[in-house]
C-alpha cells in the first residue's frame, strides 16, 4: 500500500507568477484547526521506503512498487535490517493479529539526496533508515494506523530508529519555529526540510483519513500574504 499524500498546512497559488508559492493567512483543510496541541516530527528529505514484515520474511519496496533503488542504497538498508529475525516479526504479527506490517520510513544518504542534504553520514555510501509510520494489515484485507507510542514499541522492538521529534505544540508555535527554521535532530548541523504534525491519538476526518500535516522550511522563502494565527 502506497503512503496517502500529507497535505501542507496552507493552501497554494494554483496560477500565475505565484504559482506554488504558499498563502499565509489561507489553511487548506479546516479539520487541521480541531483544538488540540500537536505532536511534531522531523520531515526527512530522503527517499519513501516500505519495509513489509509478514511470514515469508522482509520485503524492500520504494514508495511504489516500480520504484527502483540505487544497488548501493539498497545494500545499505539490508545491513540495517538483517539483525531482524524471523521470530521477532512472528511476534509482532501475532501481537497485531496482522497478515502484514507495513513500516513506512525514509532512508537517507548522500547517494539519496546529494550533497546538500546528506545529513553529515560517515561518507559518501553510508544511508540511514528512519520510520515515520506503522500500517496493520489483516487478512480480511482491512487495517489500521499505529499509534504514535505503538509506533515506537515496534521500532524499538526490530532496533530501528523513528524519525526525531521536536515534541509538542500549537499551530502557532509550529509555524514560527519553521518559519524562523529548524535544524535537523538527526546530526543537529543540517537545516531540517520540514515538519509533520500529527494528532497524539488519531483524530480522522469525515472521510475516514487521518488529520495531520507538513510544513516545508523552503516553502517560507517565497510565500505571499501574512500569517494570522
Amino acid at each position: 500500500m502506497q503512503y496517502p499524500k500529507i497535505n501542507t498546512f496552507f493552501k497554494r497559488v494554483q496560477e500565475g507568477p505565484d504559482k506554488g508559492k504558499i498563502i499565509l493567512d489561507s489553511i487548506s483543510k479546516n479539520e487541521f484547526l480541531v483544538p488540540c496541541e500537536w505532536i511534531v516530527s522531523e520531515k526527512l528529505n530522503g527517499t519513501n521506503t516500505r519495509i513489509i514484515l509478514s511470514e515469508k520474511g522482509i520485503e524492500i519496496k520504494g514508495k511504489t512498487d516500480k520504484a527502483q533503488f540505487n544497488p548501493i542504497v539498497l545494500r545499505g538498508i539490508g545491513e540495517i535490517l538483517k539483525h531482524i529475525t524471523q521470530d521477532k516479526i512472528d511476534s509482532l504479527l501475532k501481537l497485531y493479529e496482522a497478515e502484514k506490517i507495513i513500516l513506512y520510513g525514509e532512508t537517507i544518504g548522500e547517494l539519496v539526496q546529494g550533497k546538500e542534504w546528506k545529513y553529515n553520514l560517515n561518507g559518501r555510501e553510508d544511508v540511514d533508515l528512519y520510520i515515520f509510520d506503522v500500517y496493520v494489515m489483516r487478512e480480511n484485507g482491512k487495517g489500521f494506523w499505529l499509534e504514535i507510542h505503538q509506533i515506537k514499541m515496534v521500532t524499538n522492538e526490530l532496533g530501528l530508529k523513528k524519525v526525531p521529534e521536536y515534541g509538542f505544540g500549537t499551530i502557532p508555535e509550529i509555524k514560527r519555529r519553521v518559519k524562523d527554521g529548524l535544524v535537523s535532530l538527526v546530526d543537529h548541523k543540517t537545516r531540517a526540510e520540514g515538519v509533520v504534525a500529527k494528532t497524539l491519538v488519531t483524530v480522522y476526518d469525515e472521510r475516514g483519513n487521518r488529520i495531520m500535516w507538513k510544513l516545508k522550511t523552503k516553502d517560507f522563502e517565497e510565500y505571499i500574504g501574512e500569517m494570522y494565527f
